[in-house]
C-alpha cells in the first residue's frame, strides 16, 4: 500500500498487477485514467508501488556509470540523468552529510526528480 501523502498527479503505480498513471488525487481517493474503466475512482489501499529496476531507469533516460572520476569502485556505480544521479547499490539520490534521500520505487523517484529539477520524468510502461 502507498500512503496518499506519497503521491501526486502523474505518478505511476500498480493496480491489479498493471501499471497506471494517476490522473488525479483527492483526500480520500486516487483517480486512474484508463481505457478499461474510464476515469476510475479506487482506494489508496489497492495501490502498490512499482519497484525501480534497470529497465525502468533506462526507459526514463538514465545512463549507467561504472567507472569515471567520481566512481572508481564498481560498488559505487550509479545511474545519471543530467545533473541528477542515483546510487545503484543504496538507492541514495541525494546525500549531504547525514541526510540521505533513498528511493526504492518509481513514484518516489518521480517525486524527488520533480522537486529537485522542476521537470517530470516521462515514463511509458
Amino acid at each position: 500500500m502507498i500512503e496518499s501523502t506519497e503521491l501526486r498527479c502523474y505518478n505511476w503505480v500498480m493496480y491489479k498487477d498493471k501499471q497506471y498513471q494517476l490522473y488525479g488525487i483527492s483526500k480520500s481517493y486516487p483517480f486512474l485514467d484508463t481505457i478499461e474503466f474510464g476515469v476510475g475512482v479506487i482506494q489508496f489501499k489497492d495501490l502498490q508501488p512499482i519497484p525501480l529496476k534497470k529497465e525502468i531507469l533506462e526507459k526514463l533516460g538514465f545512463e549507467y556509470w561504472t567507472q569515471d572520476e567520481l566512481c572508481t569502485d564498481p560498488n559505487d556505480a550509479y545511474w545519471s540523468k543530467g545533473i541528477f544521479s542515483i546510487s545503484n547499490n543504496s538507492g541514495v539520490v541525494h546525500d549531504i552529510g547525514s541526510k540521505k534521500v533513498r528511493v526504492k520505487y518509481l513514484h518516489q523517484l518521480q517525486n524527488v526528480f520533480y522537486y529537485l529539477t522542476g521537470e517530470e520524468l516521462n515514463y511509458q510502461p
